[in-house]
C-alpha cells in the first residue's frame, strides 16, 4: 500500500493557501489599504475551515498543527510591523505583543509535547479554568481569535480612513494642518508598477479611499469597530499572559520530576 503524501492533505492545502494570501496581503499594505485587508481577512477566515477539513476528512496530523499555529503566529507579527511603521509613537507596544504571542505559543506547544500532548490545545482540563475555557469552547476561542485579528485589521485600516458612515459616505482622516494631499487617490500602479513585475489587472482590486471628506463631528465604522474589538484583544493579550505562566510551571514541573527521579 503506498503511503500517504501528507504535504497534499486538504488541511495543510488550505494553509498554503492561507500563507499565500497573507503574503499578498503584506505586499499591498504600503499602497492599498482595502486590497491588503481583505487578503488579510481572507487568509484568516480559512483558519476556521482547515480544523474542520482535517476532522471530517480525518486528515489531523502534527505537521498540519504546527503549519497552522506558524500561519496565525507569522500573520499576526507581520501586520504588527506595519502597524509600526504607521504608528511610530506605539512600537513598543507591538513589539510587546508581537513578543508575547510567541513566547506564549511557543513555550505552550513545547511543554505539551514534552508532557505527551499530541496537540498544543490538548491541556489538562483540571488546571487553568480560562485555558480550559479557551480551549474547550470552539465560540469562545472564535470570538477572541478573530475579535484580535479584526481589531488590529481596524487599526490598520483605520490609519488611512475613519470607515463608511452610511449615507454620509466615507469619513477622511486629515493629513497634516489645513490640507489634506489626497495621497491615497493615487493608484497602486503608479507607485509600484515600475519595480515589481505584478501583473496589472491585480491593481484594479485596489479601491482607494477618498480621504478628502470632512470627518469632524463624524464616527466612522473603523472607529466604531476599534471601540469594540479594542477589549477582546485585551483579553486575548492576557490570556497569552496565562498561558505564559502556565507553560512555565508546567515545564519548572517537569524540570523538577526529572531532577526528583535522578536523585
Amino acid at each position: 500500500m503506498p503511503s500517504e503524501n501528507i504535504f497534499l492533505f486538504v488541511p495543510n492545502l488550505i494553509g498554503y493557501a492561507r500563507i499565500v494570501f497573507a503574503i499578498i496581503a503584506f505586499y499591498f499594505m504600503p499602497c492599498c489599504p482595502f486590497t491588503a485587508s481583505s487578503f488579510y481577512l481572507l487568509s484568516g477566515l480559512l483558519d476556521a475551515f482547515d480544523g474542520h477539513a482535517a476532522r471530517a476528512l480525518n486528515q489531523g496530523t502534527r505537521f498540519g498543527a504546527m503549519l497552522d499555529m506558524l500561519t496565525d503566529r507569522c500573520s499576526t507579527m507581520c501586520l504588527l510591523v506595519n502597524l509600526a511603521l504607521l504608528y511610530p509613537r506605539a512600537t513598543l507596544l507591538f513589539q510587546l505583543s508581537m513578543s508575547l504571542d510567541v513566547a506564549s505559543h511557543w513555550l505552550h506547544l513545547h511543554s505539551s509535547v514534552v508532557r505527551g500532548s499530541e496537540s498544543h490545545k490538548m491541556i489538562d482540563l483540571s488546571g487553568n479554568p480560562v485555558l480550559r475555557i479557551y480551549y474547550t469552547s470552539r465560540p469562545a476561542l472564535f470570538t477572541l481569535c478573530a475579535g484580535n485579528e479584526l481589531f488590529y485589521c481596524l487599526l490598520y485600516l483605520f490609519n488611512f480612513s475613519e470607515g463608511p458612515l452610511g449615507r454620509r459616505g466615507w469619513a477622511g482622516r486629515q493629513v497634516g494642518e489645513g490640507s489634506c494631499p489626497c495621497e491615497w487617490e493615487i493608484k497602486a500602479s503608479d507607485i509600484w508598477a515600475h519595480q515589481f513585475p505584478i501583473p496589472i489587472f491585480i491593481f484594479s482590486l485596489h479601491t482607494p479611499f477618498p480621504c478628502c471628506l470632512s470627518a469632524v463631528g463624524s464616527v466612522g465604522l473603523f472607529r466604531m469597530g476599534l471601540w469594540v474589538t479594542a477589549p477582546i484583544a485585551l483579553l486575548k493579550s492576557l490570556i497569552s499572559v496565562i498561558h505564559l505562566i502556565t507553560a512555565a510551571r508546567n515545564m519548572a514541573a517537569l524540570d523538577a520530576a526529572d531532577r526528583a527521579k535522578k536523585k
